[in-house]
């Protein structure tokens, strides 16, 4: 049987890993957002339109596949895989 300072620990330390990953999770989705911008800065002409998009073909694994980029604003773009 465990004691209530096992007990205890176990959920302290399950909060702490929930508390790390929602760190990770954060720092991860601030990095896509930092990556989707920096693409589409480098790919979509400075005069294009707000909600203009952009289909770029890209290789990734040995095949050819479209990104679509959304101006959505200035310096605020949306990417995806566009499904051809």
């Amino acid at each position: 049987m465990k004691t209530t300072q096992e007990v205890v620990n176990r959920w302290q330390n399950a909060k702490q890993k929930v508390k790390n990953a929602e760190q990770a999770l954060n720092r991860a989705e601030c990095e896509l957002t930092n990556a989707e911008n920096a693409l589409g800065k480098h790919l979509v002409p400075k005069s294009a339109a707000f909600t203009e998009k952009f289909c770029i073909w890209a290789e990734l694994d040995d095949k050819y596949k479209l990104i679509e980029i959304e101006k959505v604003r200035e310096n605020d773009y949306k990417v995806r895989w566009h499904n051809a």
